[in-house]
């Protein structure tokens, strides 16, 4: 399977809800909204962590889009949302997603005219339904634990 995925409504916006979307054939939008972001981001302010908020979240955002279908093998192209982290995007994504999913995952300019695009713009217009709302419980598990009562990161890469 190869899919595109776009995302409209940029995760660093709080004040603007975010949709992530794939489509290929099949498709598929999650919404994060801004009150959740804003949320996510003092946690991550908490945690003494403010620079990763963005890439985390959208990585969580990706993986828990992406987790139920995906295949190991599957193409992956992103939009080029964080130009310079395509790198670190690439490395976590793929530790969120786990050995059992191993997309071979690349960047490039996903266009208006991209189904992705389209199905992303649409749901953050409101002309469609997202298919899931993620919560902030579900993108706080998948990038944050705690240790000895306290959140830390999940996954510790070097950042940019």
């Amino acid at each position: 399977m190869k899919v595109e995925i776009d995302q409209s409504g940029k995760i660093e916006d709080t004040n603007r809800d975010t949709v992530i979307a794939f489509a290929n054939g099949r498709r598929r939008a999650v919404l994060i909204t801004s009150k959740t972001k804003r949320r996510l981001q003092e946690v991550y302010r908490q945690i003494g962590q403010p620079r990763v908020f963005v890439i985390n979240t959208f990585c969580a955002g990706l993986a828990l889009l992406l987790k139920k279908e995906l295949k190991s093998g599957d193409v992956v192209l992103i939009d080029e949302e964080y130009s310079g982290y395509e790198q670190l995007i690439e490395a976590l994504l793929r530790k969120m997603l786990g050995e059992k999913h191993d997309p071979n995952i690349s960047f490039m300019q996903v266009g208006k005219s991209s189904p992705a695009h389209i199905l992303a713009v649409s749901v953050y217009r409101g002309a469609l339904k997202a298919d899931r709302l993620l919560t902030f419980e579900e993108l706080y598990k998948e990038s944050i634990k705690t240790e000895n009562g306290r959140p830390v990161l999940k996954y510790h890469l070097p950042f940019g």
